[in-house]
């Protein structure tokens, strides 16, 4: 919870431990958009950041509920990479992870930041899912590389 708060309020303030990707993370839904699922919104935010720190993932920015950045959630949850080369390795590490992903190459992007999460409905149906116990970090971070 600590890091969810401290990369949503001061994103650049926020380290990176691990020698492995640097994330920023979306999770753009209302409390209305939630309300089946038992959680709220900053439920959703704590349950995305353990599962990607628990594999070794930097989340070194995390925005909740619409904004400029994207205004309505996607059907599905987008990973948006800087490198070409990374788009097929990435849907299938992060589909491990949250659930259906589509990757991308990022037209978005962000300064220090290798990979952009946007939380899709997909992830809602993910939820409750077991997450494996011996799967891997993305590899080191090539952000301003």
């Amino acid at each position: 919870e600590t890091l969810l708060v401290a990369s949503h309020l001061a994103p650049s303030h926020v380290a990176a431990p691990y020698e492995s990707a640097v994330v920023r993370v979306l999770v753009p839904f209302e409390e209305n958009d939630v309300l089946d699922t038992g959680y709220s919104v900053s439920d959703i935010a704590v349950i995305v950041v353990r599962r990607l720190t628990d594999v070794g993932l930097n989340v070194v920015s995390v925005s909740t509920g619409p904004n400029a950045d994207v205004e309505k959630f996607p059907d599905v949850t987008e990973v948006w990479t800087g490198d070409e080369s990374t788009v097929s390795d990435a849907a299938g590490a992060f589909s491990e992870l949250l659930g259906e992903v589509v990757a991308r190459e990022g037209d978005y992007s962000v300064d220090g930041i290798d990979i952009v999460i946007t939380l899709g409905s997909s992830f809602l149906n993910d939820l409750e899912r077991e997450i494996a116990a011996d799967l891997t970090a993305w590899p080191a971070s090539t952000a301003g590389g």
